[in-house]
């Protein structure tokens, strides 16, 4: 079954590694880079009122044939919405993944809002 999963790496090295072990598996990843947290504010000509907020980390959005590498799980990000990228077709992939993660973590009442970034 495949399997849709978010990633966020401390550093551009350490996301570089990653893709290349889950490419070298047949999964298809991409580079998102530093997404955009917070949009930023413009009037209506388009000059900047608010800087956006852009993450200090390094994403990647992973698409696996089967089951997700269990040594990035410390790497997954959930995000409310799908966010900026998505695979064309498997939104309910993530959605549903999404949706059994959050279960789990109120029903061991682990919550962690620092995990839960609806930003991208």
């Amino acid at each position: 079954m495949q399997t849709f999963r978010k990633y966020q790496f401390n550093t551009l090295q350490e996301l570089e590694t990653a893709k290349e072990q889950m490419e070298s598996i047949g999964a298809f990843a991409v580079y998102l880079g530093n997404i955009i947290l917070i949009p930023g504010e413009y009037d209506e000509e388009g000059n900047e009122i608010k800087s956006p907020v852009i993450s200090d980390k390094f994403h990647l959005d992973c698409l696996y044939k089967e089951e997700s590498l269990s040594e990035y799980v410390d790497n997954e990000v959930w995000c409310e919405n799908i966010g900026a990228h998505t695979f064309l077709g498997c939104d309910n992939l993530y959605i549903e993944a999404y949706n059994n993660h959050m279960n789990s973590q109120i029903i061991n009442e682990e919550v962690n809002p620092q995990t839960i970034n609806d930003g991208f």
